[in-house]
């Protein structure tokens, strides 16, 4: 009889799932959970807050921030993503070696390069 009356009641059924619902969830917890986390988000923050208040240029740290990121796009994360994902592959055909060094030193090239773009911005 109760179910039926459940049924008909919207606001007791939803009253009825939620009490259900609350034995099965715990209360939900910041996203942060451990001093390293809040360190890291503070030190960031810190910096953020820190580079908002000596920068007067924004225009310079968008040029920073723009070099190196394509810098990084370009040269870095093509090779990197090469060696990374290759490996490990149990049916994938066997590399080639050459390829496998030209990726390596296209990575040495573009790591060389991403901190002269942080000076000459």
């Amino acid at each position: 009889m109760e179910a039926c009356s459940r049924a008909r009641d919207p606001a007791a059924a939803a009253a009825a799932a939620t009490e259900d619902s609350a034995s099965v969830v715990s209360t939900p917890r910041l996203f942060i959970h451990r001093p390293t986390e809040r360190r890291l988000t503070v030190l960031f923050l810190a910096i953020t807050g820190g580079t908002a208040l000596v920068v007067s240029d924004l225009g310079a740290v968008v040029a920073v921030i723009g070099s190196t990121g394509a810098t990084m796009i370009a040269l870095v994360c093509p090779p990197a993503a090469y060696l990374l994902l290759g490996r490990g592959a149990k049916d994938a055909a066997p590399r080639n070696l050459l390829l496998d060094v030209l990726a390596a030193m296209m990575l040495v090239v573009g790591l060389a390069i991403v901190p002269s773009k942080l000076f000459c911005a």
